[in-house]
């Protein structure tokens, strides 16, 4: 008993770090019998048989057993004995992610002279005991004879039926977005926590993982295990290959281009566009020390070129729809006076590709330590960017059209820019069993994502020269959103589950923890942009239309990067109890805590004021601390105890998280970091073009912040995302190995995000009704603080996000399966 309150103090002591949340094992379970009754005593032994890992346990005084925190997958052979009693050997069970596989037994004893008893099984990922709300789960054989397009993750579990394939990547469940999904590869976190895109590497269009490296891929839309968390979509759990007794491997080139792509339909044609597209790769895994000790090892390049544009300059005798007004003669000239005047080089204005890349390593070492003790260590690595075109946004004062190549517009490949995606991801996890009653899974984990823009060219000021006419004829130097665009997220994770076989119940108590570090840069300007009337007055040192800046303000002159901290901390305890042989429930609580650490500078001038409805502001205050908490019950009922018919189903609360950008943009936007400005007064020497990016920069300390601004800020009261979900399944065995699935889905929200303009007057003021039965309402004002100094500023927007309790989603689904 003292060592069980040590172990106990121990989880809970430990929460005061840095989430590793996802299931990443399977268990088997069961009740050893005789004619007489239970058998306690007897020895329960299952080996992976791929592996020769063993995992082993006696029947306890009820005769029921477990075997918690088992390797993913199979084959499995069981083996079940007892003194004078033939042993039962049951061959072929394969487990998926968080399944509880149930294996009973009746012995027969010695005195009967029979022999050996051997049974095979047979996989069913969807009728067991385990399962209780929404869930799909892909096994490595579907990923092997299913098509897939992207070889993404993504194609996969667009399987689940509750999926919405219409998003793009595939990842909105159950009618919530996917922003408010959870992914883990082996434990790992694999979110793009910052909110940036919707999965790692997703803005470099890259994939984070190896497809030929995943051994499973689980949905859960409704888990009422409340060891799973930080979701309000759907938890994403993802399984990589281990090593085995055998050495095995594979290796593989997929290639798309010109020729292996079709340009005309009957007697319709399309332009024959050049491109080139392959993904190569190699896989590895065995054993170290047989039996002891295996590796795995997989390594993926993708290499993409496409045609930047398909659009040419104007030549004399040029023509079609593909060419542009802008006058290939102008922009060899204004290429050629750069590279004389300033040596700057701008790269072409056509015919060039815009390349994307990736290089994706996945390692995982597993570790039969003893007979009781299994580690696991797994490391993921990815380096990936993309080439993109100049944004379109932030076009200076008239100037109408786009950055990008066009009927009009040529822009040079200068102008562009690299977005990259790169992490390196460290998991470990031990796994303990203590006794036959008692075991304990740990888990630490640690991530480097670091996401950065890079320019296409040189340092330069940027430069958009118009055609004369209104309109954009081509753009050059830095994009005007690359200089210092960069986040870098550091997460600690954390979690413990100990668990408690006692009788009929499995109580498991646990911690799961995440500690956030966030660092983003994103000042648009921040290296000057120029608008000229036509190319003539650039080459002839005119004073531009306009000059765009943007400074610090900070007093040592320092670029205010964005920084903000948060710890997502989590308790937990649960009971799976086993009422019957056909019917168990499974009850918990789940106790979510938030912490902001981060104090911003403050804005006295901004607190003073007075917004929509009352709300003032004091913009260095993240919101208070919060503390949610999931109650969550569910079951699952073997009607006739044959395995033919499941009833299955729950209710309960889930507690989300929100991309950290929504809160982060906070930081970023206090009114007190920059000093921007446009200027187009005539004679103002800023005017005239400087290729120093910093030649117009105040003295440290000298630059004011802006009178004009945009404001970011949550509500004190803020919590993060939660709802009550309930789930209600039946499971139905068909002729033909078919399976059935009927399920009905109904989620409320507790707290949900809502975005709203305060700096709007208030619905009394400001307010036009348009003609029309909708009476629909246009704001005639834009703000209410439209003042031109540092006390009265003019505010616009102020994007304020708080909660709401409105918003319902539900679903029902049919499905039939049938594995082959």
């Amino acid at each position: 008993m003292k060592r069980l309150i040590l172990l106990i103090t121990f989880v809970f002591a430990l929460t005061i770090y840095g989430f590793a949340q996802g299931v990443t094992t399977a268990s088997f379970i069961g009740t050893v019998k005789d004619q007489k009754g239970v058998i306690p005593g007897a020895t329960v032994t299952a080996i992976h048989i791929p592996s020769g890992t063993k995992y082993s346990t006696l029947t306890r005084a009820d005769g029921r057993y477990n075997l918690p925190n088992v390797r993913v997958g199979g084959p499995y052979t069981i083996k079940i004995s007892y003194v004078g009693y033939n042993e039962l050997v049951k061959e072929n069970l394969n487990t998926t992610i968080g399944e509880d596989l149930r294996v009973d037994a009746s012995l027969t004893e010695t005195s009967q002279n029979l022999a050996d008893v051997v049974v095979k099984g047979t996989q069913d990922k969807v009728i067991n005991s385990s399962r209780t709300g929404a869930r799909e789960t892909i096994t490595r054989q579907q990923i092997d004879n299913l098509p897939t397009i992207s070889r993404s993750l993504s194609d996969f579990t667009k399987l689940t039926p509750s999926a919405n394939s219409t998003t793009v990547g595939g990842l909105s469940f159950g009618g919530r977005s996917g922003s408010y999904n959870n992914l883990t590869v082996d434990g790992a976190l694999f979110n793009n926590s910052f909110g940036l895109s919707g999965s790692l590497g997703g803005q470099a269009n890259s994939q984070p993982i190896s497809l030929d490296a995943i051994e499973q891929i689980q949905v859960d839309i409704a888990p009422y295990d409340v060891r799973q968390g930080s979701f309000t979509g759907a938890g994403i759990n993802t399984i990589v290959k281990s090593g085995t007794n055998n050495f095995k491997g594979s290796a593989y080139y997929y290639t798309r281009g010109t020729d292996l792509t079709g340009y005309s339909a009957g007697v319709t044609k399309i332009p024959v566009v050049d491109f080139s597209y392959n993904q190569r790769g190699l896989n590895i895994g065995g054993p170290i020390i047989k039996d002891k000790l295996f590796f795995f090892v997989s390594g993926e390049q993708e290499r993409i070129s496409t045609p930047a544009t398909s659009f040419v300059a104007s030549r004399s005798g040029l023509s079609g729809a593909n060419v542009s007004t802008a006058d290939a003669a102008t922009l060899d000239r204004l290429s050629n006076y750069l590279m004389s005047k300033y040596n700057y080089a701008t790269g072409p204005y056509e015919n060039y590709p815009y390349k994307t890349q990736s290089d994706k390593i996945t390692a995982k070492i597993d570790w039969n330590i003893n007979a009781n003790n299994t580690l696991s260590a797994k490391y993921f690595y990815l380096k990936s960017n993309r080439q993109v075109v100049a944004s379109g946004s932030g076009i200076p004062a008239g100037l109408n059209g786009s950055r990008s190549p066009s009927s009009t517009s040529m822009p040079y490949f200068g102008s562009s820019y690299t977005i990259n995606n790169n992490f390196n991801i460290g998991i470990v996890e031990l796994n303990t069993r203590i006794g036959n009653n008692m075991s304990n899974k740990l888990t630490l984990g640690y991530s480097a994502l670091r996401d950065f823009r890079a320019s296409n060219g040189a340092e330069l000021p940027m430069v958009d020269i118009g055609n004369g006419n209104g309109g954009i004829l081509t753009s050059f130097g830095y994009e005007v959103f690359t200089a210092n665009n960069l986040l870098n997220s550091d997460i600690y994770q954390f979690s413990d589950d100990f668990s408690i076989y006692a009788g009929k119940h499995e109580i498991t108590i646990g911690t799961s923890n995440q500690l956030n570090k966030f660092l983003n840069g994103f000042a648009p300007n921040y290296n000057g942009l120029y608008y000229f009337r036509t190319a003539d007055d650039f080459i002839n040192n005119q004073p531009a239309v306009s000059y765009s800046y943007r400074n610090s303000a900070l007093a040592d002159g320092s670029f205010p990067f964005a920084k903000m901290s948060s710890y997502n901390l989590s308790l937990y305890a649960q009971d799976k109890y086993q009422v019957s042989d056909n019917f168990k429930l499974t009850y918990g609580i789940r106790a979510d805590y938030t912490y902001f650490p981060t104090k911003l500078d403050p804005n006295p001038n901004l607190a003073a004021l007075t917004f929509q409805n009352g709300l003032q502001v004091d913009i260095s205050k993240f919101p208070n601390k919060k503390l949610l908490f999931s109650p969550r019950v569910g079951f699952n009922y073997d009607v006739f105890g044959d395995k033919t018919t499941q009833l299955r189903g729950g209710t309960g609360i889930f507690t989300g998280q929100v991309p950290y950008v929504w809160i982060s943009n906070q930081a970023s936007n206090t009114g007190t970091l920059f000093s921007s400005s446009t200027v187009s007064t005539a004679g103002d020497p800023r005017l005239i073009f400087n290729p120093n990016v910093n030649a117009n920069r105040p003295l440290p300390g000298t630059a004011s912040a802006n009178t004009s601004y945009e404001v970011d800020a949550a509500s004190k009261d803020f919590k993060y995302p939660q709802i009550w979900r309930t789930n209600v399944a039946v499971d139905q065995k068909l002729p033909m190995g078919i399976i059935a699935t009927l399920e009905a889905s109904y989620t409320k929200d507790i707290n949900a995000v809502n975005f709203s303009n305060a700096a709007l007057p208030n619905n009394s003021t400001g307010l036009n009704t348009l003609p029309g039965i909708e009476g629909q309402q246009r704001y005639t004002v834009k703000s209410t603080h439209t003042g031109t100094t540092a006390a009265n500023p003019s505010i616009s927007p102020f994007i304020y996000m708080q909660n709401t309790k409105k918003g319902y989603s539900y679903f029902i689904t049919g499905q039939l399966q049938k594995s082959f």
